[in-house]
């Protein structure tokens, strides 16, 4: 299961620290509403939809939030400030 965590060791040293394990959920969850907002921006019939750049503005209002459980979860991995892989 480790190697599956390998891409969350952004700076290469064959741990994780929460930073980086905050930062890869961030850019996750980012990414996940941006396709979203692709998604309505190609659909005509989206026009009763809310408008994306609200979608965006809500995602990113919502990070400190997301920050927050992650790091939960971070601590029920570790007792450290890292995860060796």
């Amino acid at each position: 299961m480790i190697d599956s965590f390998k891409c969350f060791d952004t700076d290469g040293d064959q741990k994780i620290s929460q930073t980086e394990f905050v930062k890869m959920y961030e850019k996750s969850w980012m990414q996940a509403f941006k396709d979203l907002q692709d998604k309505v921006l190609s659909n005509p019939s989206t026009k009763n939809m809310p408008n994306s750049d609200k979608i965006i503005f809500w995602a990113e209002a919502q990070l400190p939030k997301l920050a927050a459980e992650v790091i939960k979860d971070f601590k029920s991995y570790t007792t450290t400030e890292v995860i060796l892989v």
